[in-house]
């Protein structure tokens, strides 16, 4: 139940509003003489192209096929839409025409589209390796965390409503909870999924404030972008941001909020960090004594 919560929580923070189907039907079907390309009105191109992007990531579909995935649009023209991230195969004696997913596109692909099952999310995530390995000349059994990191929801489709939700206190608590039955190895209340669903939820909430450092950071460089910033920093949101990723994170290393004391863990994983860095500040005095002997 907590893995299917935090799952939902990053397709609503993450992924554009669902709403062309009924919004570009109902225009279509009351101006029927209109050009039907008016997806780009409203956020509606966006929406189209995202949903469509992620099941031509799947594999090739003809054109039929491509109706059948979203069966309220049988009378709005999708070829324009297919235009702009797909391209087209014409049919031979074998097979019906089929468009493939444009390969720049894949490093595009979110594997927690909401209408992924789990099987055909780690389909796309092995289909994803393999495109984007060949985009890159480099063999897809290798450099996989890099490629993998690439997919990890990004804030590119999110607004500043839904991006509150990161700023809210009970999402803070939720993300130090799952951290501290990590950092205890509490496995009977997380799992790994868990575990990184709750990264991705951080990863987001900390995208949004390094995207408004960045933008004043460059600000004589880039002025323009000013105006695309989610979240200004002078809101309350932000602020809140800022709490949820500091002040509320020291509950991680306490039993403040934990009825089980995990204090003989906590203590045992302090001794092994400190005993790591002394081993560390000991091979690199030893290293830089041999260097200095050599000299």
């Amino acid at each position: 139940m907590v893995e299917e919560l935090l799952m939902r929580l990053i397709q609503l923070v993450s992924e554009p509003k669902y709403r062309f189907c009924c919004i570009s039907y109902m225009k279509n079907k009351a101006n029927p003489n209109q050009h039907q390309d008016n997806t780009d009105k409203d956020g509606e191109g966006v929406c189209m192209d995202y949903v469509f992007m992620h099941w031509l990531a799947l594999g090739p579909l003809s054109y039929n096929e491509v109706y059948q995935k979203v069966p309220d649009l049988a009378e709005f023209d999708l070829k324009p839409m297919l235009q702009r991230i797909a391209r087209y195969e014409s049919p031979n004696q074998n097979q019906f025409g089929k468009y493939y997913l444009k390969r720049e596109h894949f490093v595009r692909i979110n594997p927690y589209f909401y209408k992924y099952t789990a099987e055909q999310r780690k389909k796309v995530l092995e289909i994803i390796q393999i495109q984007i390995a060949a985009a890159q000349g480099v063999d897809s059994d290798k450099k996989t965390e890099e490629l993998f990191s690439v997919q990890w929801p990004s804030i590119e489709y999110s607004d500043s409503r839904r991006l509150e939700l990161l700023g809210t206190s009970w999402m803070g608590i939720l993300w130090t909870c799952i951290l501290h039955h990590v950092f205890v190895n509490d496995t009977k209340r997380f799992t790994q999924h868990a575990f990184a669903c709750c990264l991705r939820l951080i990863a987001l909430a900390v995208e949004v404030v390094l995207y408004n450092s960045l933008i004043i950071d460059f600000y004589f460089v880039c002025l323009y972008t000013m105006s695309c910033a989610k979240i200004g920093q002078d809101t309350n949101t932000f602020d809140q941001l800022i709490k949820n990723l500091t002040t509320v994170f020291d509950f991680r290393l306490t039993n403040r909020f934990d009825y089980i004391p995990h204090k003989e863990a906590i203590q045992q994983r302090e001794i092994q960090r400190l005993r790591q860095a002394l081993k560390r500040l000991e091979t690199e005095s030893l290293t830089n004594t041999t260097e200095k002997s050599r000299q």
